[in-house]
C-alpha cells in the first residue's frame, strides 16, 4: 500500500524535537592525515635552492651560447644606426664607441657590449648631451643621441667658443653659422656647474627684458657675466653703443627705464661710456668727454 503522509500531530512532534520517521544519510566525517615533516623539508629545500640553482645555470649557459653564437655578430658599418646628430658626425661617434681604429674587429658581437659604458663613452663627446643604445635582436644596434644647443658664443681665453645652458663650452662647427651675442666671464671660473650658475642671470635678463628688447631696435652685442651682482649689457643700435649696468634683478622694468631715458642722454651726449640702472630712482650716466663736439 502507498505510505500515508505525516499527520499535523506528527509534524508537530518533529518540529519539537522528536524523532523524525525518514532517515536522513549521517554526515562523512573527514579523516585528518599526517604528512611526513622530511618530505615537507625536501620539497622546500628543492623549491628554494634546487631550482634556483637550475635558474641561474641556465641563465648562465643562455649567455655563453649567445656570446659565442654567430647569430649576434654585427657589422658595425652595416647593422648601426645613429639618429639625433646634426653637428657629430657617424665616425665621431663610432670612434668613442671604439668602432674605428687599429685592431677594430670587423664583426662585433651585440650580446657582448656593455651599454652602459658605451653610452657614456658617447656622452664624453663635448656635443653631446645625451645618448641611448639599443640591441636590436639579432644583429642591429641603435643609438640615439641628444646634441647641445648654443644659447651664446663665449670668450675663452681670447679665443672664441660657443656655450650651451648648461656651461658647456663648444668647438665651432665647420659647417653651420650662429648670429649671438659675446659673453665675457665665464673663463673666470674652472667647473661647469659655476659656469652655469652665471649664465643664469644672463638667461634671466633674456627670458625677462627679451621681448622689449625684441621691439626696441636695440641689439645685445656683449654681456660680462664677471660679476654675478651685476650683469653688464653692451647695447648696440645702428652707430650708438652702451654699456648697461642692469645689476642682478628687475630686469623688464629697468631695460623700460633704458629706452625712456637713452634718446634724452644720447641728444646731450653724442657719446655714452656707460649707463647705470641699479640704484632706485637715479641713472648715473658716464659720458665719453671725447665725443662731445
Amino acid at each position: 500500500m502507498p505510505e500515508q503522509a505525516p499527520s499535523t500531530h506528527e509534524l508537530t512532534e518533529w518540529e519539537n524535537g522528536s524523532p523524525s520517521p525518514y532517515r536522513r544519510r549521517d554526515k562523512p566525517v573527514g579523516v585528518r592525515r599526517r604528512g611526513s615533516s622530511t618530505g615537507k623539508i625536501l620539497r622546500l629545500a628543492f623549491l628554494n635552492v634546487l631550482v634556483p640553482l637550475a635558474s641561474v645555470y641556465l641563465v648562465y649557459r643562455l649567455s655563453v651560447n649567445a656570446a659565442s653564437s654567430p647569430r649576434f655578430l654585427f657589422s658595425p658599418e652595416r647593422d648601426v644606426t645613429i639618429t639625433g646628430n646634426r653637428v657629430v658626425t657617424k665616425d665621431r661617434v663610432f670612434e668613442a664607441l671604439g668602432f674605428i681604429g687599429l685592431g677594430t674587429p670587423k664583426q662585433l658581437n651585440l650580446v657582448q657590449l656593455n651599454l652602459a659604458a658605451e653610452r657614456k663613452r658617447v656622452e664624453e663627446i663635448p656635443w653631446i648631451k645625451s645618448a641611448s643604445l639599443t640591441r636590436i635582436f639579432p644583429h642591429q644596434l641603435a643609438v640615439q643621441v641628444g646634441e647641445r644647443t648654443p644659447i651664446a658664443f663665449a670668450n675663452v681665453n681670447g679665443h672664441i667658443q660657443l656655450v650651451d645652458g648648461d656651461g658647456a663650452f663648444l668647438r665651432m662647427p665647420s659647417r653651420a653659422s650662429f648670429d649671438f651675442p659675446v659673453l665675457d666671464g665665464l673663463d673666470s671660473v674652472a667647473s661647469i656647474a659655476q659656469r652655469k650658475d652665471l649664465l643664469n642671470t644672463y638667461l634671466r635678463f633674456m627670458h625677462d627684458a627679451g621681448h622689449e628688447i625684441e621691439g626696441s631696435g636695440w641689439k645685445v652685442s656683449q654681456a660680462d657675466l664677471g660679476q654675478p651682482d651685476d650683469l653688464r649689457i653692451l647695447l648696440v643700435q645702428r652707430n650708438d653703443t652702451i654699456l648697461v649696468h642692469f645689476g642682478d634683478n628687475d630686469f623688464t622694468q629697468r631695460f623700460k627705464t633704458f629706452l625712456s631715458i637713452a634718446p634724452r642722454v644720447l641728444q646731450s651726449y653724442p657719446k655714452v661710456n656707460s649707463m647705470d640702472l641699479r640704484y632706485h630712482n637715479e641713472v648715473v650716466v658716464d659720458p665719453d668727454e671725447g665725443g662731445i663736439q
